[in-house]
């Protein structure tokens, strides 16, 4: 299997740790909102079979309007109830 990781700023050679042959790594700079039309972009593009977001907040909930992802797996930093009550419950539908 290959699995592509898609940052906002890091390169492979940049990174804190080793990293598999079969990873790739794009790094897709630019504000929150830049990256994430990149981002759904390269998913778009690319049609990979499980897309898994791992941030701090507003890019999970982002992430769940991109079309066709095949299943979106979303890990969180920030505490869900900590999080405003509209997001809280937008986030339970999506």
């Amino acid at each position: 299997y290959n699995i592509t990781l898609l940052n906002r700023e890091s390169i492979k050679e940049n990174a804190a740790y080793s990293i598999a042959d079969n990873v790739e790594v794009i790094a897709l700079s630019g504000s929150l909102f830049e990256f994430y039309k990149k981002l759904k972009k390269q998913i778009s593009s690319n049609n990979y079979d499980v897309v898994v977001v791992h941030n701090m907040g507003k890019l999970s909930l982002l992430c769940a309007f991109v079309p066709n992802i095949k299943k979106l797996v979303v890990l969180e930093h920030v505490s869900f109830i900590s999080r405003p009550k509209k997001i809280q419950i937008l986030s339970k539908f999506l």
